[in-house]
């Protein structure tokens, strides 16, 4: 739970710097090349914040992405 006392969990800055780039149609190669990291580091702060977001962040994502 966060800290405002919300039901959302807490992200944290790399991964908020993220989120609205995982809604877009960008592949994970271009939002390294976007955010100036690895790849590798693209994939594992996604798979955090879906981790975080549970089902309800991947359904919204892929309502978004339509």
């Amino acid at each position: 739970m966060g800290s405002r006392g919300s039901d959302l969990p807490e992200l944290s800055s790399s991964e908020l710097r993220l989120l609205p780039l995982l809604t877009t149609e960008l592949t994970l190669d271009q939002i390294a090349l976007v955010l100036d990291m690895p790849r590798d580091a693209v994939l594992a702060l996604a798979q955090s914040i879906y981790a975080k977001l549970g089902p309800f962040g991947e359904t919204q994502s892929r309502l978004r992405s339509v």
